[in-house]
């Protein structure tokens, strides 16, 4: 998670002057990073929640948690829950999108 944190970071700096939406979507592996009972995983809440703050969307897929055992009141409750991760990604992409994999 630190790399994605530190491209959305930087893009949001060096287009500050521009308005872009963001939006990170953790799909597959990524899932359990939201999960806020998983103390095995210690992402940078701190940044993520800073993220959300500036208008970055950060969203997980629903089937995904449910392969991961993980529940909605599980996770963070900045992360947005939609239903599936690749169906997220191809809407994005259809509304200009740029899709970034990390």
């Amino acid at each position: 998670m630190g790399f994605a944190k530190k491209n959305v970071l930087n893009l949001l700096d060096d287009m500050s002057n521009v308005q872009v939406r963001v939006e990170i979507m953790a799909n597959g592996k990524a899932v359990p990073y939201f999960d806020s009972t998983n103390h095995e995983i210690e992402p940078d809440i701190y940044h993520l929640k800073e993220m959300d703050e500036q208008g970055v969307k950060i969203v997980t897929c629903n089937k995904a948690l449910t392969v991961h055992g993980i529940t909605r009141e599980e996770l963070y409750p900045f992360v947005k829950v939609v239903p599936a991760g690749v169906s997220e990604l191809v809407k994005k992409q259809n509304e200009g999108y740029a899709y970034i994999y990390i």
